[in-house]
């Protein structure tokens, strides 16, 4: 109680914006992996008008819009972006002129979009059923098929999607969230099938720089 107590939100706040702004001036703009827990990490990064962010995620990250909640979080990080976004994979959505949500059953429909010639591809790893992976904070139990997340994606259509995402476009860079090793349960290997997506996805084995954040 007395850490509640003595908790300063917006401190905190202020940490999140330092340390996202540094993961931008670490990767610059040069073509990077970056992968981590948080989210929000990625806000600054290639953040230009002409650069998209594409995102899996099995929830949307946009529940409180800057001007009704202005600390820096997890939920208000995709307003500070520049471009366009497009979340795939969450549902309950009411896109709007910077953000766009496609449901998991709609995920292709992505492709339609006027999408620009440079794309931020980002994974956020809870996006996957629990038989591909639970390396995350966000588990995929009846608690949260109640809210309405339901079953989520397989490993295909994710892959497939993504690959399909770049071709022809240039990859501004490649970001992994929400991966927590700690997590796996005996048998997974989470590790494994990233890898197995960043080579299916460039269509080479993986070789580019690599920031942990």
């Amino acid at each position: 109680m007395k850490y509640a107590k003595n908790y300063d939100a917006q401190d905190y706040s202020n940490f999140k914006e330092n340390s996202a702004r540094e993961v931008a001036r670490l990767v610059g703009d040069e073509p990077s992996l970056i992968i981590g827990l948080e989210h929000y990490n990625i806000t600054f990064c290639y953040n230009q008008p002409d650069v998209d962010l594409v995102t899996f995620d099995a929830h949307k990250d946009s529940f409180f819009p800057e001007t009704n909640y202005p600390e820096f979080t997890d939920g208000s990080f995709l307003r500070w972006r520049k471009g366009k976004t497009y979340i795939l994979g969450a549902g309950g959505w009411t896109s709007d002129k910077k953000i766009k949500g496609f449901s998991k059953r709609r995920i292709n429909k992505v492709l339609k979009e006027n999408l620009s010639d440079k794309i931020f591809l980002s994974l956020e790893i809870d996006v996957f059923n629990e038989n591909v992976t639970t390396a995350h904070h966000c588990p995929d139990e009846s608690f949260f098929r109640k809210l309405g997340f339901g079953k989520r994606l397989d490993y295909d259509p994710v892959s497939d999607l993504s690959k399909e995402l770049i071709k022809n476009r240039n990859l501004a860079g490649i970001n992994i969230a929400g991966y927590d090793p700690l997590l796996d349960k005996p048998g997974f290997k989470t590790a494994e099938m990233l890898k197995d997506y960043l080579d299916f996805v460039l269509l080479c084995e993986t070789d580019i720089d690599l920031l942990l954040n």
